[in-house]
């Protein structure tokens, strides 16, 4: 499955299993935070590319994370400074 697919079939319950997952993956006082780089990557199995391609394909996971965080109760997606 390409990245476009991915994020066009992402929901709420199958990225709450990614985050059940890499949450607990973490050291324990790091489980209530996951970065979106590593949620991205857990989703897409690869790497997405480079230039202008992978940065889009990126954009694409990102708001299709955004969007399903917004339909789960207790999880939040908090928008970081770079």
């Amino acid at each position: 499955m390409d990245h476009n697919e991915v994020a066009a079939r992402l929901t709420p319950n199958q990225l709450m299993l990614v985050l059940h997952q890499l949450a607990g993956s973490q050291p324990a006082d790091l489980s209530d935070s996951i970065s979106l780089t590593t949620v991205v990557y857990a989703l897409s199995g690869k790497q997405l590319g480079h230039g202008k391609e992978g940065w889009q394909a990126y954009l694409r996971l990102k708001q299709a994370i955004k969007d399903a965080c917004e339909q789960l109760p207790g999880i939040r997606f908090v928008e970081g400074d770079s």
